[in-house]
């Protein structure tokens, strides 16, 4: 419940079904796409009204555990259990740069605009 006593409540409008687990959500800032990570290491990117396809993005050799998505929706970061960070471009799907960014998992990553 909220302060007026007003009741917020949750419903599925749609879904979409992923051939492997989905570890994080990001979505962009524009509010047209979704990225999503999955446990085999790949970041799929979809347009959000449709659900349909739009990227996929390669280059972690584990599981990505967290990604974050640009104020201009141009870019989206990705941490694995890899040790590494990578940033991609949402036009093409490039790898902009990786970085071995830590002695452990990547468990969070964030944008400050």
């Amino acid at each position: 419940e909220r302060g007026g006593g007003e009741r917020l409540g949750l419903a599925l409008v749609r879904s979409v079904t992923m051939e492997d687990d989905v570890l994080s959500l990001s979505l962009t800032a524009n509010g047209k796409l979704l990225a999503m990570s999955l446990l085999d290491g790949t970041v799929r990117v979809v347009f959000l009204d449709s659900l349909n396809f739009f990227l996929s993005l390669y280059g972690h050799r584990l599981p990505v555990l967290c990604l974050d998505t640009s104020s201009d929706s141009t870019l989206l970061v990705s941490g694995s259990a890899d040790k590494n960070v990578k940033i991609w471009g949402l036009d093409f799907g490039d790898c902009h740069k990786s970085m071995l960014a830590h002695q452990d998992n990547v468990m969070a990553v964030k944008f400050v605009p």
